[in-house]
């Protein structure tokens, strides 16, 4: 969780308040975003929470409580990074950042059986 907060909110001022809350806008604008870039900007937004989804489910056992939980700490995570001018408000973030809370859940549900 430190390190999670670490690599979101603790990050250089940025000028502007910015959002996008067009869900994946950017992999169809290829004119303002390099093809490798956007590919490590999905599996980055994806694999940061798939170890929170993976232990919420340890923890609670209940799926819909682990994926809701990583579903708000993104979005919080997203709104402070608003508030405080410490990153851009993406929906495309708060969307990744739950498949990999659920691809985490689905590999414990693995693993535990």
């Amino acid at each position: 969780m430190i390190l999670l907060l670490v690599l979101t909110i603790f990050k250089a001022e940025t000028l502007n308040r910015e959002y996008n809350l067009i869900p994946f806008l950017f992999l169809f604008d290829f004119t303002n975003v390099n093809f490798i870039i956007g590919l490590l900007n999905i599996g980055a937004n994806t694999l940061i929470f798939v170890p929170l989804g993976f232990l919420l489910y340890i923890w609670k056992k209940n799926i819909f409580f682990a994926a809701q939980f990583c579903l708000y700490t993104s979005l919080l995570i997203e709104v402070v990074q608003f508030i405080t001018r410490r990153g851009y408000f993406d929906i495309d973030d708060i969307i990744l950042n739950t498949v990999g809370g659920l691809l985490g859940i689905f590999i414990c549900r693995l693993y535990i059986k």
